[in-house]
C-alpha cells in the first residue's frame, strides 16, 4: 500500500475551521438578516468529518493493518452521543416547564429521534403546511447529526471493502470521484424535492466525499501543490476562505440547497484542508479561535434549543438584548458540556462512566417515550385556555371541511356530488384550498343551484400542465383522472384557486389553470389572494402560553404575504377577463395592511387553526366579509346569493 504519510497528528487549523462553522450557524439561526446563507457552516461540518474519518480509517486499516469496526464505533458513541443525550434530555425538562402541549408532545417526537439516528428522516417525513414552525422545533438542529450517524455505518464498510479487494490507494480516489457524482447527480435528479436533498443522507455524500479525497491527497503525499512557493499558497487560501464566507451572505433560505450552491462552501473547506501551513491557516489556529472550535459540537447541541425556548419564553424581549442573551447562555451550556460531559465521557477511565452513560441513556429513551405518546402533559397544561379537545375535534375552530361536500380525491366521498347542478365550482390549489372551500362553503353550501367541487390533494399529483401527472396512488387517482378529463373541465363553470404565497408555491401551476381556459374558454377565475397568519408562532399556542388573546394581534407575531402579488396574478394570461382577485390582507387589515389593524378573532372565537390556515370560524368570518365587498363582481361571475 502506497500511503505515505501519519496524517493523524492533531490540526489546529482545523479547530480553527470548526469555528467559522458553527458561529456562522448560530449567527444565522438568530437572525438569518445576519447572515442569511449561515447554515453552509453544517456542510462545512460534513466536509471536515468526511476528512476526518476517512484518514483514520485508512491509517488504520493500511499502516496499521488492525482496523476494528468495535472499536471505531464505541469511539463514535464516546463522541456523539453523551453529549446529545444529555442535551436531549436538558431539552424535555425545559420543555415540559416552557413549552404549551402541542409543541412538548411534539418535543418528545423529536428527542426520540434523534435518540436513535434518525431525526434527518423524521423531520423531512414530517416538514408541510401542516407541521409545526420550524423555529418551534427546539431538536430541529438533530437533522444534520442524523446525516453524520447514518453516514458512520456505511463509510467503514465501503473502505474496508475496498482494501479487501485491492491494496492499490488509487481505487480509493476512484470510489470517492464515484460517490461525489453519484450524490451529486442525485440533488439534480431530486432538485424538486428541496425537503429531500436537504435532509437526507444520500444527498449529502458528495460533501463528505470532497474531505475523503483531501485525506487521500494528504495520506498519499499528494500536498505537494505550492509547497514551496509560499506566496501562492497564501494567496491560495485566501480564495479558498472567500468561498466558503461568500455564499453565507448571498444564499438564502429560498435558495436550492445543496446541490450546486453547496460547491464553493465545500470546495473551500477542502482548499483550507489542503492548504494547512498558509495565512489563512495560521490564522485559523489562534487560541481563541481553536477554542471555539473545540466546543463547536456542544454549541451546536445547545445554540438552537436555547433559542427555541428563549423565543417562546421571552418573546417581549428587545431584540438585541435576546440575541445576547441567546449567544451568552449558549456559550455557557457550551462549555459546561464540553468539560463536564464531553471530555470526560471520551477520555476518562473511570469505571463510573459506564454505569454513567447506562442512566443517561436510559433516562432520555424513557423520558422522551413518555412524553412522545402523551402519558406526560406539560407543566401548565391544566392551565391553558383553548380548549384541549379542539385539534381532535370539528367545531368552530377546527380547519377540516365538512364531509357532505363534494369530494373527488376519493370515489367514496364524491357521492355527495351533484353534476346536475346548474354552476359547478372547482377548487384548486396546495393546502390552502381548504380554506377558500370552506369560505364558499360557508356561504353556498344550502344553494342547490351549486356543487362545490373539492379535489383535496389532487393538484399536487399535477407537475408542469393538465397532463403531467406525477401519480399520487390511490389517494388521489379518482380526482386527477376527472381533472384531466376535457369533458369534465368544460362542464367547470368556475375555478377558485387559492395557493399559500402563490408566487412561489403556485407559480408551476399557472400553466395548469391557462389549459383549463384554453379547455374551457368560458371558464371563470377567482383568486383569493395575500394571506394573514401567525407565522413563525402558533396563534392558539400564543394564547395558551401568554393567556392573552391579544397576542395573535401583536406586531411581532402576525405577519402576512401578499406585497405585488395582486399585480403578478394580473400579469398571467387567464386573468385577461372573466377574473376576480379576491385580497384577504386588504379584507382582514384594511387598505393600508398595517399589521396592528388586522383582525385575527371574534372573542375567544380564533381566525387561525395553526400558522397559517384559516380554522372553520375565520372562514366564515372572511366569508362574509367577501360577499359583501365583491357582492358585483361575484353575480358577474354567475354567483349570486
Amino acid at each position: 500500500m502506497n500511503l505515505q504519510t501519519n496524517n493523524k497528528d492533531y490540526r489546529a487549523d482545523i479547530d480553527g475551521l470548526r469555528a467559522i462553522a458553527i458561529m456562522s450557524v448560530v449567527l444565522y439561526h438568530i437572525n438569518p438578516n445576519i447572515l442569511p446563507g449561515g447554515f453552509v457552516g453544517v456542510d462545512i461540518f460534513f466536509v471536515i468529518s468526511g476528512f476526518l474519518i476517512t484518514s483514520h480509517i485508512l491509517y488504520e486499516v493500511n499502516i496499521k493493518k488492525g482496523f476494528s469496526f468495535k472499536k471505531f464505533y464505541i469511539r463514535r458513541i464516546k463522541r456523539i452521543l453523551p453529549a446529545l443525550l444529555f442535551m436531549n434530555l436538558m431539552a424535555l425538562l425545559a420543555g415540559y416547564f416552557i413549552l404549551t402541549n402541542l409543541y412538548f408532545h411534539a418535543l418528545g417526537e423529536q428527542a426520540f429521534s434523534a435518540n436513535l439516528s434518525y431525526s434527518n428522516i423524521y423531520f423531512y417525513l414530517s416538514s408541510g403546511y401542516f407541521d409545526l414552525d420550524s423555529r418551534l422545533k427546539p431538536l430541529l438542529h438533530t437533522w444534520s447529526l442524523g446525516v453524520e450517524e447514518q453516514f458512520y455505518l456505511i463509510w467503514p464498510a465501503i473502505l474496508v471493502t475496498i482494501c479487501f479487494f485491492t491494496k492499490d490507494s488509487k481505487y480509493y480516489l476512484v470510489v470517492f470521484v464515484l460517490l461525489f457524482v453519484l450524490s451529486y447527480a442525485l440533488n439534480g435528479i431530486y432538485s424538486d424535492d428541496s425537503s429531500a436533498i436537504f435532509y437526507l443522507m444520500p444527498f449529502r455524500i458528495f460533501e463528505f466525499s470532497v474531505g475523503a479525497i483531501i485525506a487521500h491527497l494528504l495520506l498519499t503525499g499528494k500536498d505537494k501543490l505550492f509547497k514551496d512557493k509560499k506566496t501562492t499558497k497564501n494567496i491560495a487560501s485566501i480564495i479558498a476562505l472567500m468561498l466558503i464566507i461568500a455564499p453565507m451572505f448571498y444564499l438564502n433560505e429560498h435558495s436550492i440547497f445543496p446541490y450546486y450552491n453547496a460547491l464553493p462552501t465545500i470546495l473551500g473547506s477542502m482548499g483550507l484542508i489542503y492548504f494547512r501551513n498558509s495565512i489563512v491557516g495560521s490564522l485559523l489556529s489562534l487560541r481563541w479561535i481553536v477554542f471555539i472550535g473545540l466546543i463547536s459540537y456542544s454549541l451546536y447541541l445547545y445554540h438552537w434549543p436555547v433559542m427555541v425556548f428563549s423565543k417562546f419564553q421571552l418573546s417581549n424581549l428587545d431584540d438585541s438584548f435576546l440575541y445576547l442573551f441567546i449567544i451568552s447562555v449558549s456559550f455557557i451550556f457550551a462549555v459546561l458540556s464540553y468539560y463536564l460531559i464531553e471530555k470526560p465521557f471520551r477520555f476518562s477511565k473511570s469505571r463510573l462512566i459506564p454505569v454513567l452513560f447506562s442512566m443517561l441513556v436510559i433516562s432520555v429513551f424513557l423520558t422522551s417515550s413518555f412524553v412522545k405518546v402523551k402519558k406526560v402533559d406539560s407543566f401548565n397544561y391544566e392551565g391553558e385556555i383553548i380548549d384541549k379537545s379542539i385539534k381532535e375535534s370539528l367545531d368552530e375552530q377546527a380547519l377540516f371541511l365538512q364531509e357532505k361536500g363534494c369530494r373527488i380525491d376519493n370515489t367514496d366521498k364524491s357521492k355527495n356530488c351533484d353534476w346536475s347542478a346548474e354552476s359547478q365550482i372547482l377548487f384548486f390549489g396546495n393546502s390552502h384550498n381548504m380554506n377558500s372551500h370552506n369560505i364558499f362553503y360557508a356561504f353556498l353550501n344550502n344553494n342547490h343551484k351549486y356543487n362545490l367541487i373539492y379535489p383535496g390533494g389532487v393538484p399536487d399529483c399535477i407537475h408542469e400542465n393538465l397532463y403531467d401527472v406525477r401519480g399520487g396512488g390511490d389517494i388521489c387517482r379518482y380526482g386527477v383522472d376527472k381533472l384531466t378529463l376535457d369533458k369534465f373541465v368544460t362542464n367547470i363553470d368556475v375555478l377558485v384557486v387559492n395557493f399559500f404565497n402563490i408566487k412561489v408555491h403556485g407559480a408551476k401551476h399557472m400553466s395548469i389553470i391557462n389549459d383549463m381556459r384554453n379547455i374551457n374558454p368560458e371558464l371563470k377565475i377567482i383568486v383569493i389572494g395575500g394571506f394573514i397568519g401567525t407565522r413563525p408562532h402558533n396563534c392558539r399556542e400564543l394564547i395558551n402560553k401568554y393567556e392573552n388573546l391579544d397576542m395573535c394581534r401583536n406586531q411581532k407575531f402576525v405577519s402576512y404575504w401578499g406585497g405585488d402579488e395582486d399585480q403578478w396574478v394580473l400579469s398571467q394570461d387567464f386573468a385577461k377577463d372573466k377574473f376576480l382577485y379576491v385580497d384577504t390582507v386588504e379584507l382582514l387589515c384594511g387598505k393600508d395592511k398595517e399589521l396592528d389593524n388586522c383582525i385575527t378573532r371574534t372573542g375567544k372565537n380564533l381566525f387561525f387553526y395553526d400558522g397559517d390556515h384559516f380554522s372553520l370560524h375565520g372562514s366564515k368570518f372572511l366569508s362574509n366579509l367577501i360577499f359583501d365587498k365583491y357582492r358585483e363582481q361575484l353575480n358577474a361571475l354567475g354567483i349570486s346569493y
